[in-house]
């Protein structure tokens, strides 16, 4: 029996803002670890557990409040304080 494609969710839907915020705060875990790390390992964990979109909205959200930054896709923790 066929199964129905996953209808995507609204981009203000609960379980997906949550899927963002648990994003936003281990990629940040991760850069107070390591520093820096190419994004492409992190998505790589991640990808059964989000879409490519949640990824990119949580990475632009850690640039946009200065936690990070991202050239050639190298993701670097800007220093807290």
């Amino acid at each position: 029996m066929p199964t129905q494609p996953q209808q995507p969710q609204p981009q203000n839907h609960p379980s997906r803002v949550r899927r963002i915020a648990a994003l936003y705060v281990t990629i940040y875990d991760i850069l107070l670890e390591v520093k820096q790390i190419p994004e492409g390992h992190i998505y790589a964990h991640c990808m059964g557990q989000c879409t490519l979109e949640e990824f990119q909205i949580a990475i632009a959200l850690l640039i946009k409040q200065g936690k990070a930054t991202s050239r050639n896709h190298l993701l670097t923790l800007v220093e807290p304080g």
